[in-house]
């Protein structure tokens, strides 16, 4: 043998069944933590994702305010956070042909394409004055059918308050494109795009009210940034909103990532117990091995390095074996998924999981070995040689009478071997106690994460039909009674409201939930200030059939 270096691969071929448990450890673990990595990430890219098309737009905050105002905005545009922004102006919306669907024309800048994600399907977008682009879909509710170069008679009404103006407009269509808005209630009202040099035009300055929406840098969060534009621009004359939707599923996410760390911690003290205790048993075995290796001039350094060595090299080996497993199995879990609505779009392999699950492998490794090797590195020669051959000794079995006749014998010799063995048995117990509650951990995940289940839950139904009017027409509900397969219809009327209380009425626990629900309220927060006790609540009404229930 030429090097002491020989001995790490030839140990690994002579230990087969040692190296067995090993390998499925490591395979299991980098596994689990490839697929989490994958999943969790392609997760939060779909929800992102969705969320952009639910809301209309890629964006985190929502300003409004009168042509009179614009001064108070421009302090907005110089801060660092902002990483795009968009500004539109409304001019009202025009009926099409009599019938109940309308357009909504709006004045768009540049940067509008960008943030509310409109795809062209046809044409161009408008970039002279009367030009305009439409949604696809409205096209087909004319009398005939527009087609680009076509002249479009289009005259609509904007209100402002009390006050209402009349706007003729004749333009020409020069595109056709799509826009995703899943949470606008108003199906029936289309996009129409037009410059914004246009809209002003049209409008008076009385009636410009602009809005804009801003999408910041991600180092800022959305409650942050809500308070700093409060704080610059001027009550009631720049209303700021908050995408309270965005900021919902980004502090979801959040929680996410925290669940994820967690069982990445688990699954790393579960394979490093794992692997410990596969080379500490093993290290029993081979004392007359290593004591040779002693006897021959090895140093306790290099007894350790050969321990260490060989997870390393099993490391080498099935770590990249473990990470295109994961890649697999995320394959096979997200093309079942898909078809629940999950994940959107395809798979997402981040260079982080991937270096992550290499670092995490090799740490698991080293844990597991370390104190093994430790162990090794303390055997003397003399101790190999004053070691039997006891280890290969068969036990001779004991029937089942002897059993039953010696059970206090039995049990006295458990507690005796457990008391010998402490560490070991705690490092079991420790391991089987966390496989199970990470088992519990994930099946609590895998089981909240069904669309279907919790959209059901939720609802009470499989699909809501929702109205920003004051109510559903009763014509609408019996054609969707008669639909077929509807199988029951619940009816529901919600009514936000604002409830003021007396101090007196208020109740400690009271004060402590607006003191906090305040910190993200900024209306709520200067009535406290003011003593103003408020409450937000919701009314909700039902029909008689819920009621009897």
């Amino acid at each position: 043998m030429k090097s002491f270096w020989e001995l790490i691969p030839k140990y690994l071929v002579k230990n087969k069944k040692r190296n067995l448990f090993v390998a499925i450890s490591i395979v299991l673990a980098i596994t689990l933590i490839t697929s989490l990595g994958i999943i969790i990430q392609t997760f939060k890219q779909s929800k992102l994702k969705q969320l952009i098309y639910d809301n209309g737009g890629d964006y985190d905050l929502t300003i409004s305010y009168a042509s009179s105002n614009k001064k108070q905005v421009e302090s907005i545009y110089k801060q660092d956070y902002i990483d795009n922004r968009t500004k539109f102006l409304e001019i009202g919306d025009a009926k099409v042909n009599n019938s109940e669907y309308f357009v909504n024309i709006v004045g768009y800048d540049d940067q509008a394409k960008d943030l509310f994600k409109f795809k062209l399907l046809k044409g161009r977008f408008p970039k002279k004055d009367n030009e305009i682009a439409l949604e696809g879909w409205v096209l087909e509710q004319f009398k005939v059918t527009p087609k680009i170069g076509d002249k479009i008679n289009l005259p609509c009404e904007l209100k402002r308050g009390k006050n209402d103006i009349g706007i003729d407009n004749e333009f020409t269509l020069v595109g056709i494109f799509d826009y995703k808005f899943n949470n606008n209630c108003n199906k029936n009202i289309a996009k129409g795009y037009i410059t914004m040099n246009s809209a002003e035009k049209k409008v008076s300055n009385n009636f410009k009210v602009y809005q804009e929406n801003i999408k910041l840098k991600k180092d800022m969060s959305i409650q942050n940034a809500y308070k700093k534009f409060t704080c610059i621009t001027e009550e009631n004359k720049v209303d700021v909103k908050k995408n309270t939707d965005k900021e919902f599923v980004l502090n979801g996410l959040k929680s996410i990532e925290y669940i994820n760390f967690t069982l990445n911690l688990v699954v790393c003290v579960i394979s490093s117990i794992l692997i410990y205790n596969v080379f500490n048993t093993s290290i029993v075995q081979r004392v007359k091995e290593l004591g040779m290796l002693r006897a021959l001039g090895s140093t306790p350094m290099e007894i350790m390095i050969l321990i260490i060595g060989e997870g390393v090299l099993l490391g080498i080996i099935f770590i990249p074996i473990s990470v295109l497993l994961g890649n697999y199995i995320c394959k096979m879990v997200m093309s079942v998924n898909k078809l629940n609505g999950l994940f959107t779009g395809g798979i997402i392999v981040p260079k982080k999981t991937i270096i992550f699950s290499f670092i995490f492998g090799f740490l698991c490794i080293f844990l597991g070995t370390f104190s093994s090797g430790r162990k090794a590195a303390k055997i003397s020669p003399m101790e190999a040689i004053r070691t039997k051959d006891s280890l290969d000794t068969k036990i001779k079995k004991t029937n089942k009478i002897s059993f039953k006749n010696n059970k206090k014998f039995i049990k006295n010799m458990a507690y005796l071997n457990i008391n010998r063995n402490r560490k070991k048995f705690i490092s079991t117990v420790i391991s089987l106690s966390i496989s199970i509650m990470m088992f519990l951990l994930v099946n609590y995940i895998i089981n909240c994460s069904d669309p279907i289940e919790n959209l059901k839950n939720n609802m009470g139904g499989d699909f809501i039909v929702n109205c920003n009017d004051f109510y559903i027409n009763e014509r609408y509900i019996k054609q969707i009674e008669n639909l077929d397969h509807i199988k029951k219809i619940k009816k529901n009327k919600i009514q936000n409201t604002f409830i003021k209380i007396s101090k007196e009425s208020v109740t400690k626990d009271g004060i402590k939930h607006l003191q906090e629900v305040s910190k993200n309220d900024q209306y709520l927060e200067s009535n406290l200030k003011n003593n103003i006790y408020g409450f937000h609540g919701e009314i909700h009404a039902f029909d008689d059939e819920k009621c009897k229930k």
